[in-house]
């Protein structure tokens, strides 16, 4: 295996006159409120955002009179210190860079990435020293080198290659591993034929009880190991951060196999979240246990139950009065009680179905 500490590294200027990259202001610059509509939403709107690529949506080709940029190029954040490859032509919202090169294949791009990220959080940062055009011209930034003491691009090639394919084969392991856990599909009734109830969340779960956390500032925030610390968001599965286990979080340990019900925050109040393992939240959201929770009955409930989401909101934040009493629609047995084996086979078949979907693009892509 491909190791970076067997290269030798240099640094160099990453922009400017002498750098190894072009970098310039976005040919676009579309302000959200003066976007193009009409026709087939085909065209990745980038902006400062830190997810999904940086792609807020998709918008119009007609869009394209504002001007636009190429793929095979990397979209830089004002502020926000983001950086993203984009593969296919795009337009952008206001204060973003585009870098661009000869060089700028998309393994090479991926390999950078990381680098630029680090560069960018460690020099940058929001309220008036942000990624500007000219600060990002005098960035610099260490890379492998060849013989010659040039960037040895094709090292920086093959070693995201080498690490690819060892995800890829991770995954299709865990594919298999888990498509042989999951069986085969077994017939179930389409989901708009079987009959559906509402049910009172304080009838469906045996106890209702709130996140024990007490702040983030009692605890030692960690980047990998420890145990993960939840809060009032849905994205991520809850997840904020992971914190380290020791005598004081212990005691603030809940575990999994539940729903949590988000309170409020950040657009997530009245989402709520399955949780597999044990964790540390926030008293942000409240848990609920339950004997006929799993993976399977726990996706299917989230699912339903987000329907309630336009109730709440800053103005109207969800508590343990409201939640005992919200009812959330279900599919029935004939003695009118949920049917969750009906909800469990429903989701595992859809799993079996996402997993031979992956399986069959990813042996697609071997052929090609």
């Amino acid at each position: 295996m491909m190791k970076l500490t067997d290269r030798k590294w240099k640094t160099f200027n990453a922009f400017g006159e002498n750098g190894l990259f072009d970098i310039h202001t976005t040919s676009s610059s579309i302000d959200k409120n003066k976007l193009i509509a009409g026709g087939a939403n085909v065209v990745p709107y980038v902006t400062r955002s830190g997810g999904s690529n940086g792609v807020s949506g998709f918008v119009s080709a007609a869009n394209y009179e504002y001007g636009s940029d190429n793929g095979g190029s990397i979209t830089v954040g004002l502020d926000t210190q983001t950086a993203f490859y984009q593969p296919y032509k795009f337009v952008t919202g206001q204060n973003v860079h585009v870098i661009t090169g000869k060089q700028l294949t998309p393994l090479v791009i991926q390999f950078l990435l990381p680098l630029l990220r680090s560069q960018m959080t460690a020099k940058f940062n929001w309220g008036g020293n942000g990624a500007t055009l000219s600060r990002m011209e005098r960035l610099q930034i260490m890379l492998p080198v060849d013989d010659n003491d040039q960037p040895d691009y094709q090292f920086m090639s093959s070693y995201v290659r080498e690490r690819l394919d060892q995800k890829q084969r991770a995954y299709l392991d865990y594919a298999h591993a888990q498509l042989a856990k999951l069986g085969d599909i077994q017939p179930v009734a389409a989901i708009d034929s079987v009959d559906w109830e509402p049910f009172t969340i304080g009838n469906l779960f045996s106890k209702l009880v709130g996140g024990k956390g007490k702040g983030l500032v009692h605890l030692h925030q960690v980047s990998s190991g420890g145990i993960e610390y939840l809060g009032a968001t849905n994205r991520n599965n809850g997840v904020l951060c992971r914190v380290a286990l020791d005598d004081t979080s212990k005691l603030m340990v809940q575990p999994g196999n539940c729903i949590g019900f988000i309170k409020n925050g950040d657009g997530a109040a009245g989402y709520a979240i399955y949780k597999k393992e044990s964790f540390i939240s926030t008293t942000d959201v409240i848990y609920g246990y339950a004997d006929w929770l799993n993976l399977y009955t726990g996706l299917f409930f989230v699912g339903s139950q987000d329907l309630i989401k336009p109730k709440y909101g800053h103005g109207y934040k969800r508590n343990a009065k409201h939640l005992h009493v919200d009812r959330v629609m279900l599919p029935a047995s004939s003695d009118g009680t949920p049917d969750f084996d009906y909800m469990e086979q429903y989701v595992k078949n859809k799993m079996i179905q996402k997993y031979n979907d992956y399986l069959q693009y990813i042996n697609g892509r071997l052929q090609i």
